[in-house]
């Protein structure tokens, strides 16, 4: 319940409120590895509080 003080929006964390995603974005909600993006398959990072 008390997920969103862990995050500050700083140290390469996102805003709580909105919802974003990038290759090699450590400041968005999901990350998808470059070597993910480039092969086509792989893992995507859930950076989310609480995933």
């Amino acid at each position: 319940d008390d997920n969103d003080k862990h995050l500050t929006d700083h140290h390469e964390t996102g805003h709580t409120d909105i919802f974003s995603w990038g290759v090699a974005d450590r400041s968005g909600s999901i990350r998808i590895p470059r070597e993910t993006a480039t092969r086509g398959c792989g893992y995507f990072e859930d950076r989310r509080p609480g995933s």
